[in-house]
């Protein structure tokens, strides 16, 4: 009894593909010999002239088809994508197993059509490449939406499939964003929070706490200016989603929503801007009253610690070790002055963002 044929390795696989590309098959469909032997050549009986069904036990298909299907799923073994479809070709293949290295060498595969973007496969492969640009990231946010708009960009305005394709691909990450977005009340108030920080909860000590409570409030309103290059379904979507999650009609990504609403409709945003004023200069206020009331502690805190090293030359050194009160001062200073940082920059960041809409 003859044993089945060993299945070749990825690097083979890859190795017969290249070859197959190399030698003018890199648009002909992929199938498998009864060796496991990738081919590009036509079969006999013509697949690609008829729908070829799915391999099920009820019904049967052609020993070309059945060799198309192998190689498929052999392709598939080796490759991480969602692939489903019988009908690909060397190129696509490739693709599959070898991503594009980069953003240059993927344009020129829409160019050339190598993606064969009117097929499901091609569809899959040009979405994995836009998606595997942000899935590196622990947290998505607009500016890493922007580096893939820029690289979707450099997509000629010829190929129309590519790229609406892309704006489809866009605008879905841009709805899963927005639909995670905090409430502003949300954003504002964890840099409102005291500044001694209970156990377990980060400080702005923590240089990446501090840093991620940098960006908070700047990302919550790039997200809010987003909003204004979504298509009229896409805003109704997002009004609907945050009806349903209880946002504040107040919050200025809500009122931002409806007064593009309001413009794709005909209708006069007036309101919705004039509410968006309002609950940001609430902000603004709160994030002011913060300042002076952490500036106040920092100059406190200050006072107490020159005060306590101009008596240290007449204290004993025991007085000295049991002053454990320096440490923490030292330690909320030293938070304090980066939280005040914050503060100063997201007042700026409010200010900055009324002026415009204060002329509107």
């Amino acid at each position: 009894m003859s044993s089945s044929p060993s299945l070749p390795s990825r690097d083979q696989v890859c190795q017969t593909l290249q070859n197959l590309a190399n030698t003018g098959g890199i648009n002909h469909p992929v199938r498998l010999s009864g060796s496991h032997q990738l081919k590009a050549d036509e079969p006999k009986v013509n697949w690609m002239s008829r729908t070829v069904k799915s391999l099920t036990p009820q019904k049967t298909v052609s020993v070309d088809g059945q060799q198309k299907q192998k190689a498929v799923n052999l392709i598939r073994q080796y490759s991480n994508k969602s692939l489903s479809a019988r009908e690909i070709t060397v190129g696509q293949a490739l693709l599959l197993l070898q991503s594009p290295a980069s953003d240059k060498e993927f344009i020129e595969c829409v160019n050339s059509d190598q993606l064969k973007l009117e097929t499901d496969i091609g569809k899959v492969i040009f979405q994995d490449y836009l998606e595997q640009k942000i899935s590196n990231e622990s947290e998505q946010s607009v500016g890493l939406l922007g580096k893939v708009n820029s690289l979707i960009e450099e997509i000629p305005s010829t190929h129309e499939t590519a790229r609406n394709l892309a704006d489809q691909w866009l605008i879905s990450q841009k709805m899963k964003l927005l639909d995670n977005t905090p409430v502003c009340e949300k954003v504002v108030q964890e840099v409102l929070s005291t500044p001694d920080s209970p156990a377990g909860k980060p400080s702005f000590g923590d240089p990446a706490y501090f840093q991620r409570m940098k960006q908070a409030l700047p990302e919550y309103l790039q997200r809010v200016d987003m909003v204004a290059n979504l298509p009229a379904s896409e805003l109704e979507i997002l009004k609907k989603t945050m009806d349903e999650k209880g946002v504040p009609p107040s919050d200025p990504l809500y009122q931002s929503t409806l007064a593009h609403i309001a413009s794709a409709s005909g209708q006069n945003p007036e309101v919705a801007i004039k509410t968006t004023i309002e609950s940001y200069q609430d902000y603004l206020t709160l994030i002011e009253n913060e300042k002076q009331a952490v500036s106040h502690s920092l100059e406190e805190d200050r006072l107490e610690l020159k005060k306590f090293e101009e008596e240290k030359a007449t204290m004993s050194n025991e007085d000295i070790q049991e002053a454990l009160w320096v440490g923490h001062t030292g330690i909320r200073i030293e938070s304090n002055k980066n939280r005040l940082q914050v503060l100063s920059e997201w007042s700026d960041l409010m200010k900055a963002k009324l002026k415009p809409l204060n002329s509107e």
